[in-house]
């Protein structure tokens, strides 16, 4: 399993040194423009694509080929990748909180720690329920027709706010209980991301068992 994982980081080497200066440059800008949520967006959704990456970087080199034929069974090799996203997802919130620090200490103009943590925790919960979504289809389809797929998902947010705008206002739904009920609405978001990334894992388990290579 281990050996697995570290695969999947030498496979996206290559990856980490073009996306690495691209993180420092969005820091730099957010902090610039007096905003930290633009930034941690960006860092969010490149960690959360890289696992898709690393899987475009198997179907090149043929890797599930050899993969298969190793004595750890399928399920094991997808469990893996899961727990590549994982760690990715904690590397991510460590550097937003690293970010997040040195800006605290610097004293940016209109920072709050209480809307970073927010950004943090939405960030983290939405990168964790695309990928749930996505890495299924992936094993299902492959990543060269799931790449549409995305596409979709991540257009899908835009449209619901858009369609939400030309709402009456007498439709629009009275989220003051989330401000009032935060820790419960927490919990309760933990407790559905959990149980989706248990769904995802199952279902993409099975994806791959019945794949031939």
């Amino acid at each position: 399993m281990r050996g697995l994982i570290l695969k999947d980081f030498y496979s996206i080497g290559k990856s980490g040194r073009v996306l690495l200066p691209m993180i420092l440059f969005f820091f730099i800008m957010s902090f610039a423009a007096g905003n930290t949520s633009f930034a941690t967006g960006f860092v969010m959704v490149m960690m959360m694509l890289l696992p898709i990456t690393s899987m475009s970087y198997d179907a090149a080199s043929k890797w599930d080929i050899y993969a298969v034929s190793l004595p750890i069974g399928r399920t094991k090799i997808v469990l893996a990748k899961y727990l590549f996203l994982l760690i990715l997802m904690v590397l991510a919130v460590l550097l937003i909180t690293v970010y997040s620090l040195i800006v605290w200490a610097i004293g940016m103009k209109g920072f709050s720690v209480e809307d970073t943590k927010l950004t943090v925790l939405l960030c983290t919960g939405g990168g964790l329920f695309v990928s749930t979504i996505l890495l299924p289809l992936v094993y299902k389809f492959g990543v060269e027709k799931s790449r549409y797929m995305m596409f979709g998902i991540f257009m899908l947010p835009y449209l619901l706010v858009i369609i939400g705008k030309q709402l009456p206002l007498s439709f629009h739904p009275d989220f003051s209980w989330i401000v009032t009920h935060q820790g419960l609405v927490v919990f309760l978001v933990i407790l559905a991301l959990a149980a989706l990334f248990m769904l995802s894992l199952a279902l993409s388990a099975s994806f791959y068992r019945k794949k031939d290579f």
